[in-house]
């Protein structure tokens, strides 16, 4: 029991500081994966270069320079710690380049920072809506419910998320960490904990525990379904007599 204590506690910490204690990290990183990523309501653009797949044909749309250097300029001022220009920056993109998600991700990074959760829900979703492919749009909307306890909704964009991007490991880790620790779906995670240790460069020693652990529950779990029938059988059978 302790040992299960004290993973459960750990599961806690490691998705909680994760999204908590390096925000401008994060916005650097995500900028760094969505790059100028985003779609048009005709056809959906998610990687760099640009590209769609209308009607069987691959379509690819250059990024314009313009554009690229902006952004840069604003991530340069993330690093930084120029947010007040960052943000304004990554705003007027929203305006003259509506349909890249990046600049509404960072935007909602920044608000997040600022503890304007509901401002960055919006731009969060903005980003989606711009771009339904966008893996960081979904992650950070699911990363964002699940803190609100909105545990159905965190699980959609989770699985949005994984099925954009199915060989990030973080994106199982934490639907499994919201199966585990907040759903009690406990086969669910245990697979999806056996999937992110599979993804990683070399196995995670903490990870093995988790998943020791997990089996435990999972088997102490299943003993008392067996216990629970069969004095459900010993019942009826009593009754009938």
């Amino acid at each position: 029991m302790k040992f299960s204590n004290f993973s459960l506690t750990r599961l806690s910490s490691v998705l909680n500081s994760r999204h908590s204690s390096s925000w401008s990290a994060a916005v650097i990183a995500i900028a760094m994966v969505v790059f100028l990523a985003g779609c048009s309501t005709q056809s959906r653009q998610p990687n760099m270069p640009v590209s769609s797949n209308t009607a069987n044909k691959t379509i690819e749309k250059a990024i314009p320079q313009a554009l690229k250097t902006r952004y840069q300029t604003a991530i340069r001022q993330l690093q930084g710690e120029q947010i007040d220009l960052a943000f304004q920056g990554f705003r007027a993109l929203t305006v003259d380049y509506p349909t890249y998600s990046g600049p509404y991700i960072n935007l909602g990074l920044i608000e997040l920072k600022r503890k304007h959760a509901h401002t960055a829900e919006n731009l969060f979703k903005q980003a989606v809506s711009v771009n339904p492919d966008s893996f960081s749009g979904h992650h950070q909307l699911a990363i964002l419910y699940r803190k609100k306890g909105q545990f159905d909704l965190a699980k959609s964009h989770y699985l949005s998320a994984k099925n954009i991007n199915p060989s990030n490991p973080e994106v199982h880790r934490d639907l499994a960490i919201l199966y585990d620790l907040y759903m009690g779906k406990l086969p669910q995670a245990l697979a999806l904990y056996q999937t992110y240790q599979g993804l990683l460069p070399k196995p995670d020693p903490a990870l093995k525990g988790w998943i020791i652990d997990i089996k435990n529950r999972i088997k102490a779990q299943n003993r008392r379904v067996d216990s629970s029938a069969d004095s459900s059988s010993t019942n009826s059978l009593v009754t009938e007599n």
